[in-house]
């Protein structure tokens, strides 16, 4: 299932519930791209860092930009599935903006869309591959006890 449609004049909550009506379902992965005009779009993007560390503790540090005056440039990014929690992804929308010159961009927090070409690709496999680093196969990961204790649950 794939759209392709042309929207106007939308703020951030409009696009959500803008783009909503053309997923095919909610409980499918949605590849979104859209390319268009924008008079307001803000963006977060977190610093380079040498180890990883944990989103939030990074997030603290993120450098927040602001593009106005009808900048030229793309959204692309997902829908994600909530019944998946947040093992694999953040649930909902998470888009991405970037220039047209492909020179700045972000995570999208808020935005101003004048005209935009969408597209979106229904997704109906999903392939996760896992590092192969010895940091990744002797790190000691902390579990998602929410997801833990449903499991735990839902089984005895």
């Amino acid at each position: 299932h794939s759209v392709h449609q042309t929207i106007h004049d939308v703020g951030w909550s409009d696009l959500h519930s803008t783009l909503d009506q053309w997923l095919s379902s909610k409980n499918l992965f949605s590849a979104i791209k859209i390319k268009g005009s924008f008079s307001y779009v803000k963006v977060r993007a977190v610093r380079r860092q040498e180890h990883n560390r944990p989103l939030v503790e990074v997030t603290r540090e993120q450098a927040i930009m602001e593009f106005h005056n009808d900048q030229e440039g793309w959204l692309v990014g997902f829908w994600s599935p909530g019944f998946l929690g947040h093992a694999l992804s953040v649930p909902g929308y998470h888009l991405h903006f970037m220039t047209a010159d492909y020179s700045k961009g972000g995570h999208v927090l808020d935005l101003k869309m004048d005209e935009g070409s969408v597209s979106i690709q229904t997704l109906h496999t999903l392939v996760q591959e896992f590092a192969t680093t010895s940091v990744f196969s002797t790190s000691k990961f902390e579990s998602n006890k929410y997801a833990s204790n449903q499991l735990k649950e839902a089984v005895s």
